[in-house]
Formats: structure tokens, sequence, C-alpha cells
């Protein structure tokens, strides 16, 4: 009676913590577009539920899965930076860590498993995240004064209720993804209405309302790659059109987008003449030159990089020994190159980079083995995540990072079991082209 007590008691906290996994994963996704504590203390009490759920022989099975594999590869790596870094042993831990997000992909494989009931609630609570920031931004615009703005966070940028930077790739991916469903003839006529007019709305609010110079860049290459997905002359004119309407109808009638637009004009006019590199494009630019002055130095370092939470160190070392300094600008160190691509290769070498690259790669391919109406979004979200890591060392900042990666683990789980000899069977016998 005793054993079987046992037992019973067993399996009662054994699926107790599995049911609170699951609703870990379903509150990480309503807070990753919310409030980066309650994105912080989901994603804690995720992975303390991965832990004490054990099972780990079904665990380690789901690390067949190319995305789950990749991810801890890349988590793995930027630890191994830790043993060789020209930094301090507390920052290049601390900045290897900021990886560790990658390891939600994981957990959510594990917790979420493929269940449509499960899968559907994370989906339903991200979604609904994001619909809240979308009413607050034409809320905070249109109604009510600056001062009383709704805000989720306290690095909102008004008009949005959060940073613009996050706004900016959620809201991105949110849009097309509504704008892509119109296309799909399965769904009924008045819900691609709806679905469009939803949109369309998102769209607005980013290039009208939101003030992400990122966020406008991010948006033009999602329409640029639609128009070279185009197969018609009619089509692509079409879309051509809309870039150049939306874009410049954006310059000439919305006072937000206008002023990012020549802020960041004078800001390059004012690097390039040589006055000034403390301004938000100024500083880019000279990340950027600064990191392939040191690089270029010693191309060794390129293998395995100078090691992780490395960047200010390193540079730091190189401002010291600089001659010919420009007496306008500031040579003061800084943690990382506003460019996560010029991060890897610096801190964690061409290994690095190329099993990041391969992961972005990889989730592409994955994405086409999705039913159609999810394709869409995973596409969307590399091509918003990579511009935008073009300009941002995306993973270094966790509101917009750990959106990428909730939206990555919840759509990975879709297909908990997949390979990558699935994924060469699948395409082979497919012969899938993607196109949104």
């Amino acid at each position: 009676m005793t054993n079987k007590g046992n037992k019973i008691t067993l399996q009662f906290w054994s699926k107790s913590i599995e049911n609170l996994g699951v609703f870990s994963c379903i509150m990480l996704g309503f807070w990753t577009s919310i409030g980066t504590a309650g994105a912080t203390i989901s994603t804690g009490c995720l992975y303390f539920c991965f832990v004490l759920s054990g099972n780990w022989r079904k665990k380690f099975r789901l690390l067949q899965h190319p995305i789950a594999i990749l991810a801890i590869l890349i988590f793995v790596w930027g630890l191994i930076g830790v043993l060789y870094s020209a930094g301090s042993w507390e920052e290049s831990l601390n900045i290897a860590l900021k990886y560790n997000k990658l390891l939600i992909i994981w957990c959510a494989l594990y917790f979420i498993n493929g269940n449509i009931k499960r899968f559907s609630w994370m989906l339903g609570a991200l979604a609904l995240g994001i619909i809240l920031n979308l009413i607050a931004i034409y809320v905070n615009y249109f109604f009510i004064p600056r001062a009383w703005a709704i805000s989720f966070t306290g690095g909102a940028s008004w008009p949005a209720a959060q940073g613009h930077g996050q706004y900016a790739l959620f809201t991105l991916i949110f849009a097309f993804s509504f704008l892509a469903t119109t296309s799909i003839k399965i769904i009924d006529k008045k819900w691609r209405y709806i679905f469009f007019m939803i949109g369309a709305l998102a769209m607005v609010s980013e290039i009208f309302l939101n003030s992400s110079r990122t966020g406008y860049v991010m948006e033009f290459f999602v329409l640029l790659f639609l128009l070279f997905q185009a197969r018609k002359v009619l089509t692509m004119f079409g879309i051509l059109s809309f870039i150049i309407v939306l874009f410049g109808g954006a310059y000439l009638l919305s006072p937000i987008f206008q002023q990012r637009v020549d802020i960041a004009v004078t800001n390059v006019a004012h690097y390039t003449e040589g006055k000034s590199n403390t301004t938000s494009v100024g500083y880019r630019l000279y990340f950027y030159e600064t990191s392939y002055d040191i690089l270029k130095k010693n191309p060794v370092d390129l293998i395995f990089g100078h090691g992780s939470g490395s960047y200010k160190t390193v540079t730091q070392h190189y401002f010291n020994q600089l001659s010919d300094k420009n007496p306008n600008f500031a040579y003061s160190n800084f943690p990382n190159p506003h460019n996560q691509y010029i991060l890897f290769l610096f801190e964690n070498g061409i290994i690095g980079l190329l099993l990041f690259l391969f992961f972005l790669y990889t989730l592409w391919r994955y994405a086409t083995t999705l039913p159609i109406i999810w394709q869409d979004v995973i596409i969307i979200s590399i091509i918003g995540m990579a511009v935008n890591m073009l300009f941002n060392s995306t993973f270094m900042d966790y509101p917009t990072s750990i959106i990428f990666v909730s939206i990555t683990a919840l759509f990975a789980s879709y297909r908990p079991k997949i390979t990558f000899q699935d994924l060469k069977i699948i395409q082979k016998a497919t012969h899938k082209n993607y196109k949104l």
C-alpha cells in the first residue's frame, strides 16, 4: 500500500511539474511583448520545471531536432569562449550567459511537444500580448496626453508602450503574418478581410507611429523579399509602387518618421565630416570601423575570436595605443559593436559566426516543413531578426532577442521529433521552394 501511495504521489508531482512547465511556456509567450520582468520570471520557472521533470532520456532524444541542437551548440561555444577570453572572467561569463535564452527552445520542445492544444495556447498568449501593444500605441498617440501614456516597461518609447526596437520586431512579424494569411484560399473570405485590416493597422503603426529606424529598415527588407519572390511583372510593379508610396507617404505625413530619418542623415554627415561620433548612428559607424581595424591586425584571431565578453577590453586596449585621435571623437570603450554578426566574429570567431548562420539557415529550411499558415511567421521573423542584427547586438538585448527565441521555440515544438535527415527527405519529396 505504501509503495502504491508513493507511486501515486510521484505521478501527481510529476504531472504538476509538467503542467507548471506548460503554463510557463504560455506565460513566456504573453510576457515576451509585455514586460521583461514577467518574461524573466517565466523563463526561470520554465528552466526550474525542465530540470525537476526528469525523463532525461526523452529530453536528450529531443536534441536530434536540428534547431534545438544548434541552439545549444551556440550557447556551449559561447561558454567555451570564456576560457580564452581577453576580458575579465566575470564580464566574459556574464556575456556568455546572455545566450542561455537559447535553451528555451529545448524546454519548449519538451513541454509543448507537438501538442496542438498547448501550441495554440502559447501562440494565443503571444498574439494577445502583441495586440495589447498595438492598442496601446494607437491610444497613446491619438487619445490620451503623453504624460498619461500607457507604458508596459520603464524603457518605453512614446507612443509605443515598449522600447521602439522590440516593438518594431514583434509588430513586423505580427503584421506580415496576418497579411500573408489573406492569400490562403482555404480561409473564409470574411476572416481574410479581418486579418488584412489587423495586419495593415500593425504595419501602419510601425512605419507612421513607432520611432525605430531599424524597424523601418526591417519592414523595407521584408517588402524587398516579397518583390524578389514575385513571379509576375504586374505583381512586382505593385509591390514596388507600394514601397514607394508607403515610405514616401511616411516621410511626408509622419512627423516621427521624418524626424528619425533626418536625424540619421545628419548623424552620418557629422561622422563622415569628423565632427562627432557620439550620436546613435555615429557610434555604430565607429564601432564597425574600430572592429574592422582590430580584426585586420591579426587575422588568426578570426578563427576562434578574442573570447566571449572580450570586446570591451580589446577595444579599450586598441584606443590606448591609438596615436592619431580625432579631438571631436569620443574614445571610451564599449561592450559590443551594435552588430551581432561582428560580435560573433570578434568574440567567437568564424566558428561561432558560421554556427549561428547555419542555425538561421536550418531554421529557414525547417520552416518549409510546417503548414503554410505557419511558414510565414518563421520566415518573416528570420528576415526581421537578420536585418535587426545588422544594427544591433541583438542577443545582448534581452527584450528584443527573447521575442525571436520564443517564436522559434514555439514553432520548433510543432514538430518535436524532426531530424536533419527528415529535413532532407521532406524537402526532396515535396521539392518545396518557399513563397510568401
